[in-house]
């Protein structure tokens, strides 16, 4: 590339130096991301905790009325998904 195809005012190193200061950032993020958490300052390392099961575990039959209730797909299925949500 000749100087006369070049502006004046543009650095033919600005390019490739922001290419690779994105592709530092990048990896960095990367880095930090997937870095293990570490141990607050002065304390034990936190330990996981199984959870407790609430119920006997055994499964029961729930009855749920949805009678005008919006659904999609068959009303006669034998498998029905219920999804509560909080909008707000």
């Amino acid at each position: 590339m000749s100087k006369k195809e070049m502006p004046p005012s543009a650095n033919p190193y600005l390019l490739p130096l922001s290419i690779l200061l994105a592709g530092a950032m990048i990896a960095g993020a990367i880095l930090y991301t997937r870095w293990p958490e570490r141990s607050p300052a002065g304390g034990a390392p936190p330990t996981a905790t199984a959870p407790t099961a609430s119920s006997s575990g055994e499964s029961r039959d729930l009855m749920v009325d949805i009678a005008g209730a919006p659904r999609q797909g068959r009303a006669t299925a034998r498998l029905m998904l219920i999804e509560f949500s909080d909008y707000q």
